[in-house]
């Protein structure tokens, strides 16, 4: 397991548990999207990182500056 999958795996679970105290208080709701929206950025490192396009510019189709 990647570490980026391990740090996105944490930040859901997380989230989960804001999610949980909600009926509490509705601060948690902030909480637990910030903690949600970080658990896809991780994974999405990860994803990148396991398949080698670390400092690409992925928006790029191919063609060349001038």
């Amino acid at each position: 397991m990647s570490t980026m999958y391990g740090r996105s795996v944490v930040m859901f679970q997380q989230s989960k548990n804001a999610l949980a105290k909600v009926s509490e208080d509705d601060a948690y709701l902030d909480v637990a999207c910030f903690e949600a929206q970080q658990a896809i950025e991780f994974l999405m490192k990860g994803i990148l990182l396991e398949y080698g396009k670390r400092g690409k510019d992925y928006r790029s189709n191919g063609a060349k500056s001038a």
